[in-house]
């Protein structure tokens, strides 16, 4: 499922046919079916468990739910630009351009803080503040730090800030959250079930969890991975 430009989300198939999924392609924040419905600029998708799709609506100010069928509906936002919690249309965001689903809910990266947002459309302060700093608050997230990316695992988040890094939070049971001291650069993340992957700008991928493995000589044990795409090399070292 891709966000388009042209105010649709399309889907490709896995032969690559490309349909458009929903959305009037007018510029707009109309809820209905799917050809009926309008969006403004979307930056950010993520399904839940049951097949439904999120929307991050930009410029709308808004979260987007789109069901299995094609139905659209705001389950947060006004349409104006704001950060006040709340529920449904109680709630404002200044421009989410990021979301990810966890078991809780979902997390909105929105300029300095991260936002969650239960599937019923309550809005909540997850971390973070209104202006850049870099006192750490709730989460280990550097208040004022800007949110550029969410990503969300099995127990388990990450949050990619402007300056690269990269800040964890949750379950650490398999060292998932365990960042690795250094790691700076990053400009795309991605979280699984009890793992994650940090991709650098110099084509370097980070493993950010613990590989549990045997050594020559019988002993368990633990290391973490970096492949590096442009030469397919290996290093592993915690």
């Amino acid at each position: 499922y891709v966000a388009d430009l042209n105010y649709k989300i399309r889907k490709i198939s896995a032969n690559g046919t490309v349909t458009n999924f929903v959305g009037s392609g007018d510029y707009g924040s109309t809820d209905g079916a799917a050809t009926v419905a309008s969006f403004g600029n979307i930056r950010g998708l993520a399904f839940d468990t049951a097949g439904n799709l999120y929307a991050a609506d930009t410029s709308n100010y808004k979260i987007r739910k789109i069901t299995t069928a094609g139905v659209v509906s705001t389950i947060a936002g006004t349409g104006f630009y704001g950060s006040t919690d709340g529920t449904g249309a109680g709630a404002t965001f200044k421009e989410p351009f990021s979301i990810a689903f966890h078991s809780s809910g979902l997390y909105v990266a929105e300029n300095y803080k991260v936002r969650k947002v239960t599937t019923t459309g309550v809005v909540t302060t997850f971390a973070g503040a209104e202006t850049y700093g870099c006192q750490d608050g709730v989460a280990n997230i550097a208040a004022g730090n800007k949110i550029t990316q969410i990503a969300a695992g099995g127990s388990h988040s990450l949050a990619l800030t402007a300056n690269r890094t990269v800040i964890a939070w949750g379950d650490n049971s398999s060292g998932q959250c365990a960042v690795p001291s250094g790691l700076t650069g990053v400009v795309q993340i991605a979280a699984g079930c009890d793992h994650n992957a940090a991709l650098r700008a110099d084509g370097t991928v980070v493993w950010l969890s613990v590989i549990m493995g045997i050594d020559t000589g019988g002993n368990r044990t633990n290391s973490r991975l970096a492949l590096n795409l442009a030469n397919n090399s290996f290093n592993t070292g915690r």
